[in-house]
C-alpha cells in the first residue's frame, strides 16, 4: 500500500509557500481560465486540474495533514470568490490556512477499518496498539458481522472489472480502530499504523533470509501482505461511501505463512521494538521508514522493489539531497569488512541508475532487491535498537561519516580534544 505523504518543511500547524517557488507564473494562467459571477467561480479550460495538481506542490502543509484533506483545501482556495474576481498568492494561501485551522480544530470521531493480512494460524496478538491505531487480530462478534453487512454488496464485482482475482483470498479479517478527523485522515493513519507493524513483522521474517532464486517472478518478497480490498466504516459499522480502497498490484499469496509456531517470538520482538521505539529520538524516523520498507517488498515487480528499497536506503543514511558517494559511504559502513561493502554499494549505485536512467528492467533484478534489502534491514535493526541514542537523522549520518579504523578514530579523538582546549572548554 503506497501512502502519499505531504512534504514538511513548514512549521507546526503554518501553511506557507515553500521557499524558491515562485507561484505567480502558475497563478496568472489560472486567472486567464478564471470566471467569477454572481460569486460563483468557474474555470474554462482542462488545464485547470493540472494547474491545481503543480501549485499543490508549491506549498508547504504541516505535519499530520493527509494529502487528500490538503488538496481539497487548496480546491477550496481556488474556488474561493474574491474581491476583484482574481486570485493572488496572500488570496490563496490565507484561504488555505483557514481551511487548514479549521480542519485542526474538528473534533476526531470514531473509524473502523475491515481489512484482512495474509496468514494462517494464531496471531501474536488478539490485540495491539500501534500508533494511534488498536489493531484486533482473528476478530468475532457482532462487530466483525455489523463491518461486513455495511461493505459495498459490489466489491467482488468491482475487484473483478479492475483485473484482481475474484476468487476467496482466504485471508482471515483484521479490523483498525482509531480516531480521526476525516474518512481520508483515518485510513491513511490506520492503515499506516498497520504497515508499521507489518514492516516490524515482516522483518522478523525477512532478515533471515539473505539469498533467494525463485522462478516465480510475480511475487512479492513479504509473507505478511495486505488483502486485496479495505473498507472504511463509522461508528455504527456504516460504510462511510460506496467506494472502498484496494491494491492494485494484489498478488494472492498460498501457501498462507503459518504463524502458529513463532508467535511467541514474534510478541516479544514487537514488544521489544515498541519499548525502545518509545524512549527513541529516532522513533518517527523508524517509523517512516519501516512503512517504505514493508510497502516495497510488496511489490511483485522486484525492480520496483529494488528501486523503493534504495529510496529507503537514502532515507536511513540522510542522504536524499547529498551525492550517491555520500550515501553509499554511509551505507558501507554498516558493514565491517568496509572495502567490500563499498564496492558492493557502488554495484548497486550503478545498477540503480541504469533502471532510473536508462532501462526499467533487469534480468537480475531479484538478486538487486536481495542486496539493497540486507543493508535496508541493518540500517532499520539500527534505527530501531539505536544502541547510542541519537536523536536523528541528521546524527546517524554523522556518525557514519566517522573513520572505520581505531588509528584513524584515535586521532580524531585527539583533534577533539585539543580543539576543545583551543575553545576553553
Amino acid at each position: 500500500m503506497s501512502i502519499e505523504v505531504v512534504e514538511i518543511e513548514a512549521m507546526a500547524n503554518k501553511v506557507l509557500w515553500k521557499n524558491n517557488m515562485d507561484p505567480s507564473a502558475l497563478i496568472a494562467r489560472l486567472n486567464s481560465i478564471r470566471s467569477q459571477k454572481n460569486e460563483q467561480v468557474t474555470y474554462h479550460a482542462f488545464e485547470f486540474t493540472e494547474l491545481k495538481e503543480t501549485l499543490f506542490s508549491f506549498i508547504n502543509f504541516p505535519n499530520g495533514i493527509c494529502s487528500v484533506d490538503a488538496r481539497g483545501f487548496l480546491q477550496h482556495a481556488l474556488y474561493k470568490p474574491t474581491q476583484n474576481g482574481k486570485l493572488n498568492a496572500d488570496s490563496i494561501i490565507d484561504a488555505v490556512a483557514h481551511k487548514n485551522s479549521n480542519f485542526i480544530k474538528k473534533k476526531p470521531k470514531a473509524y473502523s477499518i475491515l481489512t484482512s493480512l495474509s496468514y494462517r494460524g494464531k496471531p501474536p496478538f488478539s490485540w495491539v496498539k500501534i500508533g494511534k491505531t488498536k489493531i484486533v487480530f482473528s476478530p468475532s462478534g457482532k462487530k466483525l458481522n455489523f463491518l461486513i453487512a455495511g461493505r459495498p454488496n459490489d466489491i467482488e464485482e468491482r475487484l473483478n472489472r479492475l483485473g484482481l482475482p475474484n476468487q476467496s483470498t482466504g485471508y482471515p479479517w483484521v479490523i483498525l480502530e482509531l480516531s480521526a478527523r476525516s474518512p481520508h485522515e483515518a485510513f491513511e493513519q490506520g492503515i499506516g499504523d498497520f504497515d508499521i507493524l507489518r514492516g516490524l513483522l515482516n522483518l522478523a521474517f525477512n532478515r533471515l533470509t539473505s539469498m533467494q532464486i525463485s522462478t516465480d517472478n510475480r511475487q512479492p518478497f513479504n509473507k505478511l501482505r495486505l488483502g486485496k480490498a479495505h473498507t472504511l466504516h463509522d461508528e455504527k459499522g456504516d460504510s462511510v461511501s460506496d467506494n472502498f480502497w484496494y491494491e492494485p498490484e494484489f498478488v494472492s499469496l498460498f501457501p498462507l505463512k503459518d504463524l502458529s509456531k513463532d508467535r511467541h517470538a514474534l510478541r516479544l520482538n514487537v514488544e521489544s521494538a515498541r519499548k525502545r521505539l518509545a524512549k527513541s529520538g529516532l522513533a518517527n524516523d523508524a517509523s517512516v521508514a519501516l512503512q517504505r520498507y514493508v510497502n516495497a517488498l510488496d511489490k511483485p515487480d522486484w525492480a520496483v522493489s529494488f528501486r523503493e528499497l534504495w529510496a529507503v536506503a537514502e532515507f536511513l543514511t540522510n542522504t536524499q539531497k547529498s551525492t550517491y558517494d555520500v550515501t553509499i559511504r554511509r551505507m558501507a559502513a554498516m558493514y565491517g569488512d568496509h572495502d567490500l561493502s563499498l564496492a558492493i554499494c557502488k554495484h548497486l549505485r550503478e545498477r540503480r541508475n541504469h533502471l532510473i536512467h536508462v532501462e526499467p528492467n533487469d534480468d537480475n533484478a531479484e538478486t538487486l532487491m536481495m542486496q539493497g534489502k540486507r543493508y535496508v534491514e541493518l540500517l532499520l535493526n539500527f534505527y530501531i535498537s539505536n544502541p547510542f541514542n541519537l536523536k536523528s537523522r541528521e546524527e546517524v549520518g554523522k556518525f557514519l561519516d566517522l573513520p572505520k579504523t581505531e588509528k584513524d578514530l584515535k586521532n580524531m579523538g585527539k583533534l577533539v580534544d585539543a580543539a576543545k582546549h583551543f575553545r576553553g572548554f
